[in-house]
């Protein structure tokens, strides 16, 4: 079903059932597809065995490899990432507002001020950016300006089911080189500046 809404290859006999995403096998739990990345400093192919073992149900390669669970082949598993990440968790951000900052500068301030006049007019809302994520209320620190695919959905997901109606989200331009964002729908961008960084 998964390997569809990519455009992949469905290899093995069973559909598992999904019930989140991750690029770290270290993050794998039972009931996880897990998505094979090529970095610069690792493979992710390299820990199919241990995602596996960890309880991956299924795996996401660019090339179809000996695997103990069934595999989503494509031919490029970052630009699928967030996509995979979205289906998983529902398309969360369809269910929200997200405005999305992006810029040299003026990220943090711009993301806080959207926030803080969307709740001063009586909605739920929620923050995600370099200093700490904010559901309904609720503060979390953070560890990247813009999460990794499968995070940021995990967050926009619990958002959410948190009844959050208007997300404001730092977006770097890593995050935006790295497909980070793709699987979520922004209902207003922004762009602040572009300097010589």
């Amino acid at each position: 079903m998964l390997a569809g809404l990519v455009g992949g290859a469905s290899v093995g006999e069973s559909d598992p059932i999904v019930s989140d995403v991750t690029h770290d096998s270290r993050q794998v739990g039972e009931g996880s597809l897990y998505v094979a990345i090529r970095g610069e400093q690792a493979d992710g192919h390299s820990f199919i065995s241990a995602a596996a073992e960890a309880g991956a149900v299924a795996v996401c390669v660019d090339h179809e490899i000996e695997a103990p669970v069934p595999q989503i082949v494509v031919d490029n598993t970052r630009h699928v990432f967030g996509d995979l990440a979205a289906a998983v968790h529902d398309y969360p951000s369809l269910a929200l507002d997200v405005v999305g900052v992006t810029g040299t500068n003026g990220k943090t301030t711009v993301t806080h001020y959207v926030e803080s006049m969307a709740r001063h007019t009586g909605k739920v809302t929620g923050l995600v950016g370099t200093i700490h994520t904010v559901s309904a209320g609720s503060v979390v620190p953070a560890s990247l300006t813009t999460p990794e695919a499968s995070e940021l959905q995990r967050i926009l997901a619990q958002m959410r089911d948190d009844g959050v109606d208007l997300v404001a989200a730092e977006v770097s331009s890593h995050a935006l080189e790295f497909e980070r964002v793709r699987g979520t729908r922004f209902a207003v961008a922004a762009f602040t500046n572009l300097s010589q960084d």
